[in-house]
């Protein structure tokens, strides 16, 4: 299950706990008792607080980066602190004009190495937003297209039944007219029909025949609709699956850089 991004409120609560114990809220402090974001994220997230009218109010900044202890055990100690401290300082002293420039040295070197890690950080963080917001909108076009592909199956559907439909009415009618023709031939062989009976008999037919036309003018149309139903079908079908692919193909360079952005900042 994915981490959840952090949080803007989170960030200032934990400021608030921090300096509710007395010590000034620090980017590693905040990491530690968060247990996850970048430092890039923590630090724009600080400097936010300590910009509200609660960090002014008690001079955040002013605190102290370790509580005070009570008075009580700092008057105990002092005089084993002052021991210790004098021993110590004898033996800091020798060495501390060789140490502080390397650890001038050191320091440049680790001031560089984090100023490009958060740098490669807001660079990363920059590209998976981009990432999200393009594969959000790949999804939505998705859900567009799916939809229309759905609708379009259904007219194609309704068309075909259609179609159907009209080929049996025409062959139905063609049947009769068959029928009918062969029956005043038989008719009119048989000299058994009147000749206003075989005018009536040829009006009828005449009407059969106009019916005819008019149904293969709507079975024509219904073809011509089938047709151009099954080219769009075949169109968003095809829209569709580009659709997954490109959407598939972002999932994965989202995965990518979002493994790059939790991976461990070395520092010397």
């Amino acid at each position: 299950m994915a981490t959840s991004r952090l949080t803007e409120q989170e960030v200032h609560a934990t400021c608030i706990d921090i300096a509710a114990q007395g010590e000034r809220p620090t980017v590693i402090k905040l990491r530690r008792q968060l247990g996850r974001g970048s430092m890039t994220t923590i630090t724009k997230y600080l400097n936010s607080w300590n910009d509200t009218d609660q960090a002014q109010a008690i001079k955040a900044e002013t605190l102290p980066a370790v509580a005070n202890l009570p008075r009580e055990l700092a008057k105990d100690g002092e005089d084993l602190v002052k021991k210790i401290w004098h021993a110590a300082k004898a033996i800091a002293d020798a060495e501390l004009e060789i140490q502080h420039e390397a650890l001038k040295q050191a320091e440049a070197i680790n001031q560089a190495q984090v100023d490009e890690a958060f740098k490669f950080s807001e660079d990363q963080e920059a590209i998976i937003e981009q990432l999200e917001d393009a594969l959000a909108a790949l999804k939505e076009e998705h859900a567009s297209l799916h939809q229309d592909l759905t609708q379009t199956k259904d007219k194609l559907n309704d068309a075909e039944k259609l179609n159907v439909g009209l080929s049996k009415d025409k062959e139905q009618l063609t049947f009769s007219i068959t029928d009918l023709k062969q029956k005043i031939a038989t008719l009119v062989e048989e000299k058994q029909i009147s000749q206003e009976a075989l005018k009536q008999k040829d009006a009828e037919l005449a009407g059969k025949d106009v019916e005819l036309a008019k149904l293969s003018v709507h079975y024509e149309a219904a073809v011509l609709e089938l047709t151009a139903v099954k080219a769009d079908l075949e169109n968003v079908s095809k829209a569709a699956a580009e659709a997954r692919n490109l959407a598939s193909n972002l999932e994965g360079q989202l995965k990518v850089y979002q493994s790059l952005d939790k991976a461990p900042v070395s520092q010397s």
